[in-house]
């Protein structure tokens, strides 16, 4: 096990070199070859002008992610992303078609608004009675999504837990919903102040505070729940951040298929965060101070 660990973090290490020296090595020589472009003028050594730009970009965003995960290889971690993501793809395939369901109800509900603004534009209808009943309508659809979201993360647990699950559960977030709104204006707040505090503060607190809504789904109230979170992230911020970053570009994937691979790729990162939320609720001591 020990020589797995090992492993493991030596891979970790040497992703975070390549993420950090290829972009910038690429970088410094299409630079080079641009320079001597525009001496020649010569129209292939111009392209790598192109190229430089591309890359050195690309370099401002790999850089501080393979930094990270240097970071990360060098110290004892509390889960592995790997083992995340393993777990939430194999629960996606034992789950695929609820989950398409689940996605095809989550779609219904996210894309009515636009649906919406289209009908009214078509009805063209300018009177009083008929805006008042509009925006009645955009404030359900609104309430609506947050029930579903809250819905969202009950039915991923339940996933990880391994207990019974029904597409009614999307719904089952309206008991919880004033808390889950008070905790995540709290939770704004703290990230937006974190941000006015040049800016890495913000970043901190959006990492440490992130599992809030988790334990909003199992009972604790906003305050507490973001005390919880504050805990169980104690150790393990850097590990979260690559995990979001990871999921977000998996979820980008996803999108880029035409939103078909949503239904893959949804899946996969709900119940992979899932999963590690469980993981370190469970090693994580019951008593915190923040």
């Amino acid at each position: 096990m020990l020589k797995n660990l090992n492993l493991m973090s030596n891979k970790k290490k040497l992703a975070g070199v390549l993420l950090v020296a290829v972009p910038i090595a690429i970088f410094l020589v299409s630079l080079v070859a641009a320079i001597l472009g525009r001496q020649n003028n010569s129209a292939l050594l111009s392209f790598f002008g192109f190229l430089s730009v591309f890359f050195g970009l690309l370099s401002l965003l790999s850089l501080p992610l393979g930094i990270l995960l240097i970071i990360s290889s060098a110290r004892e971690t509390k889960f592995s992303i790997k083992e995340a993501t393993s777990f939430g793809y194999a629960k996606m395939k034992e789950n695929f078609w609820f989950f398409v369901g689940v996605i095809i109800i989550y779609f219904l509900i996210y894309f009515s608004p636009a649906l919406l603004e289209k009908i009214k534009t078509a009805l063209n209808q300018d009177n009083t009675l008929f805006k008042i009943l509009f925006v009645l309508f955009f404030i359900i659809i609104w309430l609506v999504q947050i029930i579903i979201n809250i819905g969202l993360l009950k039915i991923a647990l339940s996933v990880v837990d391994g207990k019974d699950k029904k597409l009614s559960d999307l719904f089952s977030g309206a008991t919880l919903f004033l808390n889950f709104i008070i905790a995540s204006i709290l939770y704004g707040l703290i990230v937006i102040g974190g941000l006015i505090l040049l800016i890495i503060p913000g970043l901190i607190w959006q990492v440490k505070f992130s599992l809030f809504p988790y334990f909003i789904i199992e009972g604790y109230g906003p305050i507490e729940s973001l005390k919880k979170s504050g805990q169980i992230t104690n150790g393990a911020k850097i590990e979260i951040l690559l995990l979001s970053l990871l999921f977000g570009l998996i979820n980008i994937l996803g999108t880029m298929l035409l939103f078909v691979g949503l239904f893959v790729t949804m899946p996969i990162t709900i119940i992979g965060t899932a999963y590690v939320y469980r993981k370190l609720a469970n090693s994580s001591p019951q008593e915190v101070n923040i």
